[in-house]
């Protein structure tokens, strides 16, 4: 996942799914979040899909994410630049050569 985004890859969450797990249960999954108390926000830089949507047909994931760019150029061009932002937070880089904050001082400022 890390290693994805840090290399510019938009990522695809498929989310529950799990026969004993209930949609409207508590989670610490960090896409399930709307940001509150993170320095991300998983929507801005992902596509998050429900399991149970992609099982039972009412989503075609392949047709969606291959047609994105064009059918939706906006939501594509969004998503890139949240994956650069997001990015930025899951490098560490010596602030020797970077300004902006890497993981390390992400984790500080949320601590």
């Amino acid at each position: 996942f890390y290693a994805s985004v840090i290399s510019g890859c938009i990522p695809v969450l498929f989310d529950g799914g799990v026969a004993d797990f209930h949609e409207e249960d508590e989670t610490c999954w960090a896409w399930r979040g709307n940001g509150e108390g993170s320095t991300l926000k998983y929507s801005d830089f992902a596509v998050i899909y429900n399991s149970s949507s992609v099982r039972d047909g009412s989503v075609d994931v392949i047709k969606e994410l291959s047609e994105m760019s064009t059918v939706s150029p906006e939501r594509f061009l969004s998503l890139r630049r949240g994956v650069d932002r997001a990015a930025a937070k899951m490098r560490y880089a010596s602030t020797e050569y970077s300004d902006s904050p890497d993981a390390f001082s992400t984790f500080i400022e949320f601590l």
